[in-house]
């Protein structure tokens, strides 16, 4: 099992002392990508695949669609807009249809619902655990649970108003807590 190797407040710490420097992703492309599914009621194909697209973005590959299951993918994407955690199939469908990635499937599933799902990639795993490889899909999952359950921690920790303030201010709007935790260790698995 992989284990994460950083404390509540070793994050926080490092939030407090971290420095970003807003390009223009960060400025235009991220909020405009959560307001468009904060604009949906509920998610059809098109915006599926727009938000395929979208989260492929913001990546180094080439979004490459695996599958046709848009029916069972659909009901994943509109289960966490309503507000419900996926399930480990539910990611695994998912990451299925996004090129075999958890990571895309985070980034899809974080512009649906940023409140509820923090985005998951390489930066934030070697900042979480001190390893470069990220291991196979299924080991990912399961540390994807304990991710979240860990940015939730996070939030509820001492002086996490203030890193939450910092970054609003650093960014220029309005960011949701989770999508502060995983810039910081995003901010912090890139060195």
């Amino acid at each position: 099992m992989i284990k994460i190797q950083k404390t509540v407040d070793e994050v926080i710490s490092d939030g407090l002392t971290c420095e970003i420097i807003p390009n223009l992703n960060t400025r235009h492309l991220y909020p405009a990508y959560v307001r468009y599914f904060s604009n949906i009621n509920e998610i059809n194909k098109d915006n599926l695949i727009i938000g395929f697209g979208t989260s492929y973005s913001l990546m180094p590959t080439i979004g490459d669609i695996r599958n046709d299951n848009f029916v069972q993918c659909l009901k994943v994407l509109n289960k966490v807009k309503n507000g419900l955690l996926p399930t480990d199939s539910d990611w695994l469908e998912l990451s299925s249809f996004t090129n075999n990635s958890v990571v895309g499937a985070s980034k899809l599933l974080h512009f649906v619902n940023p409140s509820l799902i923090p985005i998951f990639d390489s930066r934030v795993y070697k900042y979480l655990t001190n390893k470069k490889n990220i291991p196979t899909i299924i080991k990912q999952i399961k540390f994807l649970q304990e991710y979240i359950n860990f940015c939730y921690q996070i939030t509820q920790g001492l002086n996490f108003n203030k890193v939450h303030q910092r970054f609003n201010k650093m960014v220029g709007y309005d960011l949701t807590p989770f999508r502060v935790c995983e810039f910081i260790m995003y901010i912090k698995g890139g060195k």
